[in-house]
């Protein structure tokens, strides 16, 4: 009878460590969300600068042209 009780413990313990480390695990993960939207968010931001100065460039001078894409937004087809 004290096997099965120290057994039962013992996978108690067990599963709440593990729901400890899923639960840091997934405050990591949302941190590094955050950070990827933030860096995403300026990437943007550097983005249309750019593109105005481009803009700009095309309207002093006829011949320079610009092309813009975004290359987040394309699809992408992963082979096995």
């Amino acid at each position: 009878m004290q096997r099965l009780l120290t057994g039962i413990l013992a996978l108690v313990i067990l599963m709440f460590t593990a729901w400890k480390c899923l639960e840091i695990k997934d405050k990591c993960f949302t941190i590094e969300v955050k950070q990827n939207y933030g860096e995403h968010k300026q990437g943007d931001s550097e983005a249309l600068d750019e593109k105005k100065a481009d803009e700009k460039k095309h309207k002093e001078n006829e011949s320079f042209h610009a092309e813009t894409f975004d290359l987040q937004a394309v699809q992408t087809t992963h082979f096995c």
